[in-house]
């Protein structure tokens, strides 16, 4: 166990010799385009507890605080939340600017937090921060598969126009990948990636092939739509999506209402899961039952349910290294990140990386 683990395992161990239970305090965007994430996380949570015994559902108590992304509105929530609840860990953070608040607090209060979705390495890496953790890929990574994607459909010959993106201006998130995938694309296959921001946008498709959407799910399927609508349907366009449109689950929706020509229009998007989603059949089966009666956006259901995974392996003791490895990032680890294939009848693997 590396010593930020063992950090991590000493704090909320330390606090299992009183009778109390772990009190822990999840925090979710649930505002605009989060609320169907904030509900798969929930979802994947309570679904790995079933799976709990008795002794170890008493082993902690949750309390679940959700919010918009007005950064200025949740700081004093946080806080005046935090001051009443009084949590030992804390869980959350749908986007990495949430969870950069979220850290900041935390570390001020010395209170362990673990975020399941957040991408920007800077919340762990800065060492002056001891009681953070991540638990999926980061965007250095994220933004180097879809560079590789990109090349290998340029190489395949499926790029015949102009390659283009369209990023949130206002979101470090949108813009750093961008510019990542821009100098990557460039770097390795010669690729020039022009990019407008959604607020201004004035981008006629008709020469596009490829189309770089580093947006979150409701302004992707939104923009999406638009250019469905406009697109001449003898041209063949790509839309490409990174790890924002969670499960793709609007975007599915966009697609089955609009009327384009399938064969010319392509959908794909970038994902991260567990290892646990590969190696637990039973897992499978739950969620595909689930997700008979709702849609479920996989990516946030698993990280909700490997996050607590993680948690109540802490609490209980267990210094399975084995364990730690499949549901904490480390560096060492390759990340599991695979790109989705959408059309009408559903999403479908395309590639494993």
């Amino acid at each position: 166990m590396n010593c930020s683990l063992f950090l991590l395992f000493f704090i909320l161990t330390n606090s299992l010799f009183s009778q109390d239970k772990i009190k822990v305090l999840l925090i979710l965007e649930s505002k605009d385009s989060f609320t169907s994430t904030a509900e798969s996380v929930i979802l994947g949570i309570k679904e790995r507890e079933k799976s709990f015994t008795k002794e170890e559902k008493n082993f902690y108590k949750m309390e679940t605080l959700l919010i918009s992304s007005n950064i200025k509105e949740n700081y004093h929530l946080i806080q005046k939340t935090i001051e009443k609840v009084k949590p030992q860990l804390i869980l959350g953070g749908i986007t990495s600017n949430l969870s950069f608040l979220i850290r900041d607090i935390a570390e001020e209060r010395h209170i362990p937090f673990i975020t399941p979705l957040a991408t920007n390495t800077m919340l762990t890496e800065d060492k002056r921060f001891h009681y953070t953790y991540r638990t999926c890929f980061n965007d250095e990574e994220q933004s180097q598969a879809i560079a590789d994607f990109i090349c290998a459909e340029k190489k395949k010959g499926n790029i015949e126009h102009n390659i283009a993106a369209i990023y949130q201006e206002t979101s470090s998130y949108s813009y750093y990948l961008y510019e990542e995938v821009k100098n990557k694309t460039k770097k390795k296959c010669l690729v020039h990636l022009q990019g407008q921001s959604l607020s201004s946008q004035t981008l006629d498709t008709k020469d596009i092939s490829l189309l770089f959407l580093p947006l979150y799910q409701i302004d992707a399927s939104r923009l999406i739509e638009k250019i469905l609508l406009s697109h001449p349907s003898s041209r063949k366009i790509t839309f490409l999506g990174s790890d924002g449109w969670a499960g793709g689950n609007l975007v599915f929706e966009t697609i089955k209402k609009v009327k384009f020509n399938e064969e010319n229009t392509n959908f794909f998007f970038i994902k991260h899961w567990s290892p646990l989603e590969e190696a637990n059949n039973e897992l499978k089966k739950s969620f595909l039952k689930l997700n008979e009666k709702q849609q479920i956006m996989s990516t946030p259901f698993f990280a909700g349910y490997t996050l607590i995974s993680f948690v109540k392996n802490i609490l209980q003791e267990k210094e399975d290294s084995d364990i730690i490895k499949k549901i904490q990032y480390t560096k060492k680890e390759k990340p599991k990140i695979y790109f989705m294939k959408l059309d009408k009848e559903r999403e479908s693997l395309y590639a494993k990386l």
